[in-house]
């Protein structure tokens, strides 16, 4: 059979060893450091979304009244 030693295989550098390293440690996106924009965009991404959520879950218990004719004491145990 063939065995490999997996201490000595050679492999692809992870990307980690050249972490600040790179040319692309300073880009900048609209003038903000990039590693700060991409997960600042991310987390405003993240609360419009649950924002919308909860603008939402405001409305069920009207839904429920309306389209199927529940009472409050109903829509209290389905909530």
């Amino acid at each position: 059979g063939h065995s490999v030693d997996l201490c000595t295989a050679s492999s692809a550098p992870l990307a980690s060893s050249h972490f600040g390293h790179s040319e692309h440690a300073h880009e900048r996106v609209l003038g903000i450091p990039k590693h700060v924009f991409v997960p600042g965009l991310a987390m405003v991404f993240n609360l419009f979304i649950m924002m919308g959520g909860g603008i939402a879950l405001k409305f069920f218990p009207l839904f429920y009244h309306q389209e199927y004719g529940l009472s409050d004491m109903a829509v209290c145990w389905i909530m």
